[in-house]
């Protein structure tokens, strides 16, 4: 029988954090994986202090072993805890977030909101646009209709037909396959997108990324005509599975395809190319003065200042000379 006792080792909560742990609504092994950084900060005592760790360098085999669940599923909830700013993670090290006015509600979870004084649950997932949607119905939804006295079921498009029905069904297939074609097309390119973040990912994490094919494959075609060709986009997946805002934010494919991944990128790549351009070259050369300044051009900055340096050295020399 278990007999757990408190001068084995306990873990100090606050009445107030408890209170708000046991309303909010945290889905999932995401549970698990809260109470084994709990257990290696608040519950770890510091060897010759009173004090509580704030923040473990927890590995992933570690949540493995603790857990039992699989590496990439580990990966996953750390990336949505971080998210939504229920853990921190800083360092390379994981820690709790006391400050439960900066917790993001899951998708789906009720909560209650004051309107106009009056308490109601709403939904943290209904977008501003639900009262407008339900109003605009579908043209092809079925009703009753009483018809000579007869009950049928009609359908409202029916009224709404080109006189042609031949024609009708022409367009219909033309928009048929244009949609197939468009679809074939986005597919491929959130296909290669995906492989490669894979093969990156497991190159700087050493396990597999949680892909939504869904939510990230929606993010990922929208965005593919922000790029010019396929090396574009492949520098910012590098780019962005080294940065600070995948750690901060999670690296997910949806987050590096977000448009303020895309922009800081840009932004990036701009400032390095006019930190790192060559000086621009004098014009009206001879072909034998030009291929001197090219090769000039190659050598590394190191010897190109040593070179400039002599050469002024030379010219001060002669200068120096003329004058005596």
């Amino acid at each position: 029988m278990a007999n757990p006792q408190r001068e084995n080792g306990h873990i100090d909560i606050a009445s107030e954090i408890a209170n708000k742990l046991r309303e909010f609504r945290i889905p999932g092994v995401n549970w698990q994986i809260l109470w084994c950084i709990l257990r290696q900060t608040w519950g770890y005592k510091i060897p010759g202090t009173n004090n509580k760790k704030k923040f473990d360098a927890i590995a992933l085999s570690q949540f493995a072993q603790w857990t039992g669940l699989e590496k990439s599923i580990i990966v996953r909830s750390l990336s949505k805890m971080v998210l939504h700013k229920i853990i921190i993670k800083k360092d390379k090290k994981y820690g709790f977030n006391k400050n439960y006015d900066e917790w993001l509600y899951w998708k789906g979870h009720s909560i209650d909101k004051k309107v106009n004084g009056i308490d109601k649950k709403v939904n943290a997932s209904v977008g501003k646009k639900t009262n407008k949607s339900l109003t605009k119905r579908s043209i092809g939804v079925a009703i009753d209709k009483k018809v000579n006295g007869i009950d049928k079921k009609v359908n409202e498009s029916l009224t709404k037909r080109s006189p042609s029905i031949d024609n009708t069904i022409d367009n219909s297939s033309i928009d048929i396959k244009q949609a197939e074609v468009k679809t074939s097309a986005t597919s491929s390119f959130f296909t290669k997108v995906k492989n490669y973040y894979i093969e990156q990912f497991e190159k700087n994490f050493h396990t597999k990324p949680a892909i939504s094919f869904g939510k990230d494959g929606a993010v990922v075609n929208r965005k593919r005509g922000l790029f010019a060709t396929d090396k574009e986009w492949q520098l910012m997946v590098r780019w962005f599975l080294n940065s600070t805002k995948a750690e901060k934010c999670g690296n997910t494919l949806s987050v590096c395809f977000s448009t303020d991944t895309i922009n800081r990128f840009k932004i990036q790549k701009a400032q390095e190319e006019a930190e790192f351009s060559p000086p621009p070259k004098p014009s009206a050369l001879s072909p034998a003065d030009q291929k001197i300044q090219d090769e000039f051009y190659k050598l590394p900055l190191a010897e190109q200042e040593r070179r400039k340096k002599e050469n002024a050295e030379k010219l001060a020399e002669i200068m120096r000379g003329a004058f005596k």
